[in-house]
């Protein structure tokens, strides 16, 4: 699962007018958080939630993403931090998430909508033409255990990926009271598999895969 840094930076501040793109020992003040955000290394994509055009261009030229602009009900100087955040993350539901990756001639897309569950798609392209692909559907079976504990997780799990099956994850990984488990049949040219995550040895998370070559018409 991906990990997305939020960076609450409204453009009517009270107290400090205009703060965010202020310079405070010789950076905007904004690009401290951006910074930081980058420096940590477990952030999929940082992005700025903001309803000024001036504070997306300073956030973008410090790498951070501005896909859409704030609302102005949570634009105001009564706008409190939930709302913000929950606003942020329905509009990624409803617009999908898009993790792309580039070398040399190939090109991969992973693209998924939803949260819990959540359904997605991963191809890569060799020299812009698909030659592989797979499709998954994973929900969260259980409420005693966050949902974010268990994709932190996830992302472990998914960074032990063998060479020799380069699917999902391992065949199993262990982390105090996690374990990640998953089974597949087929190869690189067909595959269909499950993975899971018990927690004290309770299931709370399953995802179902399949995939396999792309061939297009001659």
């Amino acid at each position: 699962m991906k990990i997305l840094a939020i960076i609450p930076a409204r453009g009517g501040s009270k107290r400090i007018p205009r703060k965010n793109i202020k310079n405070f020992v010789g950076r905007p003040i904004i690009k401290y958080s951006i910074s930081a955000a980058k420096e940590a290394g477990c952030f999929n994509e940082i992005m700025v939630s903001t309803d000024d055009p001036e504070i997306a261009r300073m956030a973008e030229s410090c790498g951070a993403r501005v896909p859409f602009f704030r609302s102005k009900k949570n634009s105001d100087n009564r706008a409190m931090i939930i709302p913000v955040l929950a606003e942020v993350l329905m509009e990624y539901k409803k617009r999908g998430k898009k993790f792309e990756y580039v070398k040399n001639n190939f090109y991969y897309r992973d693209i998924y909508f939803g949260f819990n569950p959540f359904i997605g798609e991963e191809i890569v392209f060799f020299r812009k033409k698909p030659i592989w692909g797979m499709n998954y559907y994973s929900e969260i079976i259980a409420g005693h255990v966050s949902a974010m504990i268990i994709y932190a997780f996830l992302k472990k799990a998914l960074k032990k990926v063998p060479k020799n099956k380069p699917f999902r994850g391992p065949d199993n990984f262990n982390d105090k009271n996690f374990e990640y488990i998953n089974t597949v049949k087929g190869t690189i040219k067909k595959c269909i598999g499950k993975e899971k995550i018990f927690y004290n040895k309770k299931l709370v998370y399953i995802l179902n895969y399949c995939g396999g070559i792309i061939k297009e018409k001659n």
